[in-house]
């Protein structure tokens, strides 16, 4: 989507619709931040912060160009006697009402805990927890209005594009000793307790399919696991990947092409996600979509095997 493009339209009717010598005012609002520094009986010193940040952003509804707001509130606290920062985020976003103002209550408020970055993208936005240590990044990915993440992921997440149509699809892959916190640990593996890894596949608000990775019998049941490499590659010549942005452009599937405009789902994948194992192997599950689902699921490795989404 082109932002500015969208941008530039939005300005130019909100441009004739009021006359240039009268400045309304649509949304304005002040929040100040805070710091506070205490020190315990025990003698540790603990920083509370809070901050405000700010976001426009364009989006589409029902084909029209909005701008909408958007405001991260963060909450963080960090001991002296202990590595890392503890930081919470409440995002909350304020779309214009029919005369073009926007209320003074957000139209949806979303509290997140263990949160130290967020970014607004145009038809979603990522949440990021970064840990201590040799934890990796773990992120979550919400659409606009969202009450749950959509997707979870380590390090980074695939992006699947249908150019001329407003398909898109994502892939990501989790690995349980890299899930910050019992309740997000259980939002992943809740229903795979043997499990030690995940690849997820998802429609923008909609968990699509999704494997899971579980020591085969008589390995060690909680094998030390980092992610290896992570790709999306297709069958299409026509379909460009590019890797360094982590997203595949399916031109198979264009949707200005006639024999494709009644086509709902991604066929032609093939995701790799592979993990290392603390004892020195490697292990790459290797999956293909068709319709929107996996096919062909299989594990190069001794370790480790792989068990659909609700298989028991």
């Amino acid at each position: 989507m082109n932002t500015n493009r969208i941008l530039a339209a939005f300005l130019t009717a909100s441009s004739l619709a009021v006359p240039p010598s009268f400045a309304q005012t649509l949304f304005e609002e002040q929040s100040k931040e805070t710091i506070k520094v205490t020190r315990g009986k025990d003698g540790q010193v603990v920083t509370e912060q809070q901050r405000v940040i700010y976001t426009p952003q364009m989006v589409y509804l029902e084909k029209q160009p909005i701008l909408q707001i958007l405001r991260e509130t963060y909450r963080t606290s960090q001991q002296s006697n202990l590595e890392g920062v503890r930081s919470d985020v409440r995002v909350d976003l304020f779309r214009p009402g029919k005369d073009g103002r926007y209320p003074p209550a957000p139209s949806h408020s979303i509290g997140i805990p263990n949160v130290h970055e967020v970014k607004f993208l145009d038809d979603h936005w990522k949440a990021m927890t970064f840990g201590c240590c040799d934890a990796e990044p773990y992120g979550r990915l919400y659409t606009y209005g969202g009450d749950k993440p959509f997707l979870r992921y380590n390090e980074e997440y695939w992006r699947m594009e249908v150019p001329n149509s407003p398909i898109a699809r994502y892939a990501g892959f989790v690995l349980r000793d890299h899930v910050p916190g019992d309740a997000a640990e259980a939002a992943v593996f809740g229903e795979h307790p043997d499990a030690v890894a995940c690849l997820a596949y998802a429609a923008p608000g909609k968990p699509l399919d999704s494997v899971y990775l579980e020591p085969r019998r008589g390995a060690e049941k909680k094998p030390g696991l980092h992610s290896a490499n992570f790709d999306v590659r297709s069958a299409y010549p026509r379909d460009e990947v590019r890797a360094d942005q982590h997203t595949v452009q399916l031109w198979s599937l264009d949707g200005a092409v006639d024999a494709n405009k009644n086509k709902t789902a991604v066929s032609g994948v093939t995701i790799t996600a592979g993990v290392f194992v603390d004892d020195g192997s490697t292990e790459t599950l290797t999956v293909r979509v068709e319709n929107d689902r996996f096919t062909d699921i299989r594990v190069e490795g001794k370790t480790l095997g792989a068990i659909r989404a609700g298989a028991k």
